[in-house]
């Protein structure tokens, strides 16, 4: 696995690997800890492959970077994403699924809607509604994570629309269709030895790996721990973290601004409160890596702008007034699916919990990515 060499220079502790532990990486490497908050790499912490970080900020996105040499030309890259759990977290450099990068939802009801008054009327009614458990992943697909598993199943039989774009490792990846993420889905399911969550029909017999299939909740093994899209009103839930009657998916405010998330800023809500208007600053109509932003009450990042995230259902302007109360999932059919929870490319109106989008699936939109979720036991 190599040998780490740490060095101190200029208050950072870097790691110096030999023999390395990434894969497709050079066999010297520098490692440092990003973040909102000082960290460091423990020194001897590279045994098999885990990068043991300490003081670290428990509930903050960190990032891992690396570089080849320390001299002027050299520069930081963006290697893996976790989320602090504790001031002392070991992070698997071998894996970019892990625990953590996910986070567990319990059963639950939550009221789902426009209950401001300040959207449209497919919007409403707002209406309470019982999920069950899930686990999600805490950050949108990015652009390492989605490459590494779609090498892996171009090897295997799948199919994709397009390659995906990402303009970082970490940031989120977009450009791809309704039917990649679901064959992707699946692919990330089989790579991880579990079970597949989409099939070809009914039967559950044949995994859905190529093509553009509308698929029916039907095609849908819903009990299993495999990765799919979360449905609308997951996503809804997952958004709000754990808290309703909130405009956004943070609760200490009921306002909108660059330091909250990636999207564009205008004087025409009275809720935007952007200092700066237009493309968020730092990012000047880009996707930002992904943890950049705070995270909400269930540790979900990105859940308002940076990109729109496709969901399973069909849309129908009407759906609501007719939603089952337990695990809704859509209409049987339609023409597009669902898309939530805004863009580095659209203003924050669009950022609200309660905003429904809705695309046909075959679109590769550059601002259009998705997250996973599992059911849950």
């Amino acid at each position: 696995m190599g040998t780490l060499v740490v060095i101190v220079r200029r208050g950072l502790l870097l790691a110096c690997v030999t023999g390395s532990v990434l894969a497709q990486s050079p066999p010297q490497m520098f490692l440092r800890i990003a973040g909102p908050a000082p960290s460091r790499i423990e020194s001897e912490s590279l045994h098999t492959g885990l990068l043991v970080c300490s003081n670290a900020v428990a509930g903050l996105a960190y990032r891992i970077q690396s570089r080849t040499d320390l001299g002027s030309g050299g520069a930081w890259g963006n290697v893996r994403v976790y989320h602090a759990t504790a001031l002392r977290v070991a992070v698997d450099l071998l894996a970019m699924d892990s625990a953590l990068t996910t986070t567990r939802v319990p059963a639950g009801a939550f009221q789902m809607g426009d209950s401001l008054g300040d959207g449209f009327a497919n919007e409403n009614p707002a209406h309470t509604v019982s999920l069950g458990a899930l686990e999600a992943d805490r950050f949108e697909v990015y652009g390492a994570l989605w490459s590494e598993v779609r090498a892996w199943a171009l090897s295997r039989g799948y199919d994709f629309d397009g390659p995906g774009l990402a303009v970082d490792p970490l940031a989120p990846v977009t450009a791809v269709s309704w039917y990649d993420c679901v064959k992707w889905c699946n692919a990330r399911s089989e790579k991880n030895g579990l079970v597949p969550a989409y099939y070809l029909e009914a039967g559950r017999t044949n995994v859905y790996r190529s093509g553009r299939v509308d698929l029916t909740s039907d095609c849908v093994a819903w009990e299993s721990v495999g990765y799919r899209l979360p449905t609308e009103a997951e996503w809804e839930r997952l958004a709000r973290g754990g808290a309703d009657g909130f405009r956004f998916p943070w609760t200490n405010v009921l306002t909108i601004a660059h330091t909250q998330a990636n999207y564009v800023s205008r004087t025409n809500e009275a809720y935007d409160l952007g200092p700066t208007r237009g493309y968020h600053p730092a990012f000047q109509g880009k996707p930002a890596p992904v943890g950049t932003f705070p995270p909400n009450g269930y540790g979900l990042y990105d859940a308002a702008g940076n990109v729109w995230e496709w969901c399973w259902d069909w849309f129908s302007h009407t759906y609501y007034a007719s939603s089952p109360d337990d695990n809704p999932r859509g209409p049987a059919a339609g023409s597009a699916r669902v898309a939530r929870g805004n863009s580095y490319y659209n203003v924050g109106f669009y950022a609200r919990c309660a905003y429904r989008n809705f695309w046909a699936p075959t679109n590769r939109f550059e601002d259009f990515g998705f997250r996973c979720v599992r059911t849950q036991p």
